[in-house]
């Protein structure tokens, strides 16, 4: 098992710091809302795409309108998430919520910290225990900070 980099270890803590200075209890979206907002429909079979040659960090516009971000990453816990994807709701593999957190943690850009946030506020006890454990097995580094995470997303969501 090799364990991965975390160059955005420090920005992602002033980020976390900052934002439990000014986070109040119940002011996130409502689940209500993020259920409306869940993938429900058909997407582009992706499976048309993937014929096509694909160059990783590109950005494809799908003809219903979403957009498909190609990413790469090499390592251990890629050959586990393809291994163990999770499913649309049209059946296409898609990446299972652990090693989703693994790849917004390791981007570390503002947005994909937040989106953690809001995804591990609402999972519940069995899936963040799932995410723990690849976050502790590849990314050791960020456990404080998933913890916090999960923390201000559980208060944005109380009331």
């Amino acid at each position: 098992m090799t364990l991965i980099a975390d160059p955005h270890s420090q920005k992602r803590k002033q980020f976390i710091k900052l934002v439990m200075k000014y986070v109040k209890k119940g002011s996130g979206s409502s689940i209500e809302f993020l259920n409306s907002r869940s993938w429900t429909h058909p997407v582009t079979n992706l499976n048309d795409i993937i014929k096509q040659a694909a160059i990783a960090g590109t950005q494809w516009r799908l003809n219903d309108g979403t957009s498909l971000n190609v990413l790469e990453f090499e390592g251990d816990w890629v050959v586990e998430a393809i291994a163990s994807p999770n499913y649309a709701p049209d059946g296409l593999p898609v990446i299972d919520l652990p090693y989703l957190v693994l790849m917004k943690l390791i981007a570390g850009r503002s947005q994909d910290i937040a989106d953690i946030s809001r995804m591990l506020g609402v999972a519940e006890d069995l899936q963040l225990q799932r995410v723990k454990k690849v976050i502790n097995q590849y990314l050791p580094n960020a456990t404080e900070d998933l913890e916090s995470l999960v923390m201000l997303g559980k208060l944005e969501q109380s009331l």
